[in-house]
């Protein structure tokens, strides 16, 4: 596959809020701005022209002045990819610490996990909402000998900004990071912070290929001491369409991505569609899966109406009935996408629930083991 770079001034699609050079965020699907509720600029473009350049190359701004490097496959460095790249499943937990300060019951909490789970994932600003530092939380468990994926979200953060983060988790010697473009920061109901959207997705993964391979920055200056930094991106196998989310994936790719982890899933029909056609693309990444425990039915259609996911009757019956069923059923869930080939383990959300994460999570290893 040939990767071609190309540059643009300014944003090459008008009327994105979030100022994309790369093709949609991940935050509307159905062509639904999830900033406006309007037309997404990006799917308007690409329903009339597919195969347009901006859904084909990676596209920088000028602000890049190393522009030529084409990130290679390389040899794992962290724990996590290492089991995967041995053909181990891998079992993550996605932290939420939230406003969260007390060191005390945080470790309590990491020390529990990690006896379940091989790495913890720390979040970053869900919803444009204030949470603890997602580099404290990683250098608490790595300090315990947990291994961690911190996510590091373009929202909020320049350039600048942003290789200074890297330079963070690089100093500490954290090995893996999930990059993500971010929401809008008005989602949380905060109407007076600025939003900030310097990078997206793809332009923050071929920087942190720049800074972990070649050790310099996006305007070339050196950095020392610098070390490997894998790097990950999150895709929604329930976008629409559906090709566009490839399309986006494979850009992801070619930065220089190194595993996927998904949005929730629901539906494992709708996940093995969108890993036929990355298969068919020839893309070998591994892919890491989303599940989601929710306790609250009147919390679904909200994330209807929020993320655009059909959720199924089943997994909203079993939330009506309570904790019990909802695990069960998100067992099941975990034990069919397992079933599928080319994917490397499953992700866990409990929404802040250690109790469930707990439960759940030794269901699953279970079925891992």
């Amino acid at each position: 596959m040939t990767t071609t770079i190309i540059l643009f001034k300014e944003p090459p699609v008008k009327g994105c809020p979030k100022l994309m050079y790369n093709g949609p965020c991940g935050g509307g699907s159905g062509n639904v701005c999830e900033v406006t509720q309007g037309e997404c600029p990006w799917v308007k473009l690409y329903e009339a022209n597919p195969g347009h350049e901006l859904f084909n190359k990676i596209v920088l701004d000028h602000g890049f002045n190393v522009r030529d490097y084409i990130p290679k496959p390389r040899k794992p460095q962290s724990k996590l990819l290492s089991m995967i790249n041995q053909g181990r499943k891998v079992l993550t937990y996605e932290y939420v610490a939230k406003y969260n300060a007390d060191s005390k019951v945080i470790l309590e909490h990491m020390q529990k996990l990690a006896e379940i789970y091989d790495a913890l994932n720390f979040i970053d600003t869900p919803l444009g909402l204030p949470h603890t530092d997602p580099i404290a939380l990683a250098i608490l468990a790595k300090n315990l000998g947990i291994e961690t994926v911190v996510q590091v979200s373009c929202k909020d953060k320049s350039r600048n900004f942003l290789v200074s983060y890297i330079l963070a988790l690089m100093l500490h010697d954290i090995k893996n990071m999930l990059a993500i473009t971010g929401d809008w920061i008005h989602l949380g109901g905060d109407t007076r912070a600025k939003p900030v959207f310097d990078l997206d997705a793809v332009r923050l993964v071929y920087l942190v290929r720049l800074l972990s391979d070649l050790g310099v920055d996006y305007h070339g200056r050196k950095i020392h001491g610098g070390k490997t930094l894998h790097v990950g991106v999150a895709v929604n196998p329930h976008f629409k369409p559906l090709d566009l989310e490839v399309k986006r994936t494979i850009k992801k790719y070619l930065a220089g991505a190194e595993f996927l982890e998904t949005q929730p899933v629901f539906d494992v029909r709708v996940l093995n569609e969108f890993v036929k056609k990355l298969i068919q693309a020839n893309i070998d990444i591994p892919i890491i899966p989303s599940i989601i425990y929710i306790d609250n039915p009147e919390i679904i259609p909200l994330l209807e109406n929020f993320a655009r996911v059909k959720v199924p009757h089943g997994y909203i019956e079993a939330v009506k009935r309570g904790r019990d069923t909802t695990i069960d059923h998100l067992a099941k869930l975990a034990e069919d996408i397992l079933s599928l080939e080319h994917i490397s383990g499953i992700h866990v959300l409990t929404m802040g629930n250690i109790n469930v994460a707990l439960e759940l999570g030794n269901r699953i290893r279970k079925l891992i083991s």
